[in-house]
């Protein structure tokens, strides 16, 4: 361990990737976060600070935990997908504390976190362009190359768990694929090799700055997520309760749910999935 950080700052295992050893201490050292937990492998870096949160061993101060693995075995999705990551994919979890955000930031997470990878993807390999589909989804060439699960724990009320899944190789299988959403790794979209500790500090920073965006600039990012929403005026399914219903999204609110236009009146979602209905093509 690096004699500059105390064994509360830093969890190192000793066989982790020298690369992501690197970009964690440059973490470290330029104060995005304040302490950070790495291991060579891991059922789940979520699950982990989650079991942080339930044991009361989480740092009180207000300062980001990241904790990270090269290899995840029980990664998961949404609900209760699971997925196994490789030395191709980035995992990685933010522990922070709500009350360091601004209380907008807080209600429009996982729209922040979806717009900060959005912007270090845009930035790093410009002219890629970017479709984030609500309210978790990050796309690149037609297919998700990332995505996010937000997490808390009843025992913990003031915390929250930011979770992120970034296909820089080949994807992971998902054990229950999402219908009509296909997986993309980012490099073979971009046609060149990518090192994915190259992205770690660059991610985490530019995520870190969105959730810790003042009430006064979260609609700029509101507005960035509503340029490149991929389902705003689509025709979508989506569940609610035990009912499958369709219409036509009309957009993002300004408190992050989607908005939909039924037959019959407009509703607005603030959690769930929503999915594109394709059009069906006719056979000749």
């Amino acid at each position: 361990m690096p004699p500059e950080f105390s064994t509360e700052q830093l969890r190192i295992d000793p066989e982790v990737d020298p690369r992501g050893r690197q970009a964690v201490l440059q973490l470290l050292e330029h104060r995005v976060c304040g302490s950070v937990d790495y291991r060579r492998t891991i059922h789940s870096t979520n699950s982990l600070a989650l079991s942080e949160l339930q044991a009361g061993t989480s740092n009180d101060a207000g300062q980001l935990k990241l904790f990270l693995a090269d290899e995840q075995t029980a990664g998961r999705g949404r609900h209760g997908r699971r997925w196994h990551s490789s030395h191709e994919t980035l995992t990685f979890s933010l522990l922070a504390s709500r009350t360091v955000m601004s209380d907008r930031a807080s209600r429009v997470l996982p729209l922040l976190v979806a717009v900060g990878i959005a912007r270090f993807i845009e930035f790093e390999f410009a002219p890629v362009q970017v479709r984030l589909k609500w309210p978790n989804d990050v796309l690149v060439g037609g297919g998700k190359v990332a995505g996010i699960l937000i997490e808390s724990s009843p025992a913990r009320a003031d915390m929250i768990v930011i979770g992120v899944g970034i296909n820089v190789g080949r994807p992971p299988a998902l054990e229950s694929p999402v219908e009509n959403q296909s997986a993309r790794g980012l490099a073979l979209v971009l046609g060149r090799s990518i090192e994915r500790y190259e992205l770690l500090t660059g991610i985490v920073t530019q995520v870190v700055q969105e959730i810790h965006l003042p009430d006064e600039q979260v609609e700029e990012s509101l507005a960035i997520f509503r340029q490149r929403c991929l389902l705003t005026n689509q025709h979508i399914s989506f569940r609610e309760g035990s009912q499958d219903c369709q219409g036509v999204c009309r957009g993002i609110s300004d408190s992050g749910a989607l908005i939909v236009q039924t037959d019959s009146e407009t509703r607005y979602l603030l959690s769930g999935e929503a999915h594109l209905i394709r059009p069906r093509v006719e056979s000749t």
